[in-house]
């Protein structure tokens, strides 16, 4: 074996070490391929947001070019902070049934200002993390888990 086989298959096996000590991926039964590829499906499968989220809300009359920023920072947020430190593979975006609601229930119907839906959105979400914090998430926990395991 060459010494350029021999670097790539020790930089191979260190990015494993170092993603299977991360993840604990052998515990969990999957290997770094299977989870490149399960990433890669969850990629296409949310990547639909990243045009329809926007164009949703740029019907309040937000700039579309930043919400489309904004969509992907979102949701690079969310889905890094699920693997990283939930340690749970699972993707996140901003939710466009409630962005739905906003833009057509309470901008276009009540015609409330986007400075207004923003202080009602804030202020809902505000309370969401105060009760996911507190005992609360335990509750969310066990009951959306029960759910899952009747489906």
């Amino acid at each position: 074996m060459d010494k350029t086989q021999q670097g790539s298959e020790l930089q191979g096996s260190a990015k494993s070490g170092l993603l299977e000590r991360l993840f604990k991926l052998s515990e969990h039964g999957t290997t770094v391929k299977t989870e490149l590829m399960a990433g890669l499906t969850t990629f296409v499968t949310m990547a639909y947001i990243i045009f329809v989220n926007p164009d949703i809300m740029a019907k309040t009359g937000m700039d579309k070019d930043a919400l489309v920023v904004a969509t992907c920072i979102g949701a690079a947020i969310g889905c890094m902070l699920m693997g990283l430190y939930a340690n749970w593979p699972v993707g996140l975006a901003p939710g466009m049934g409630l962005n739905a609601f906003f833009t057509y229930t309470i901008r276009i119907s009540h015609s409330i200002c986007s400075q207004g839906i923003f202080h009602i959105m804030y202020t809902n979400h505000s309370k969401f993390y105060i009760y996911s914090i507190s005992f609360g998430i335990n509750y969310f926990k066990k009951a959306t888990l029960s759910i899952m395991f009747y489906i």
